[in-house]
């Protein structure tokens, strides 16, 4: 039997945009954006849709850009039937991995991410 894996990845994956599809075609996508927004206290959504890559490459909005994105994938690949017998994730995919498993949830993830970035860019 065949085994399937999804693997999220870390930092670096970020552009210009990221999300800006999906925000158009899912209520789930604007609900994640507008839980982010007030999560991380300012606005992602506008962050990724029009900023350019050297500050979306800055780590405090890298970050959770990525997440939104990882976590945004893994809604639709689940909602088109896809199945996954185990996650992992590079770094930051690590969180990502956590909430496609199910064992943190999405808000948690995001004060993890928020503070986690935040240390990164102040070492």
């Amino acid at each position: 039997m065949d085994k399937k894996a999804l693997i999220f990845p870390g930092q670096g994956s970020q552009y210009p945009g990221l999300g800006k599809d999906s925000f158009k075609l899912s209520s789930f996508a604007k609900n994640l954006y507008s839980t982010a927004n007030d999560i991380l206290g300012y606005n992602i959504k506008e962050i990724s849709f029009n900023s350019n890559i050297d500050k979306i490459s800055n780590t405090k909005y890298a970050q959770p850009l990525i997440f939104i994105y990882s976590i945004l994938t893994t809604y639709y690949l689940k909602e088109k039937g896809f199945e996954f017998d185990m996650v992992s994730g590079h770094s930051l995919g690590e969180i990502s991995a956590l909430v496609s498993a199910e064992s943190i949830s999405i808000e948690d993830a995001l004060k993890i991410i928020k503070v986690r970035a935040s240390k990164m860019e102040s070492s």
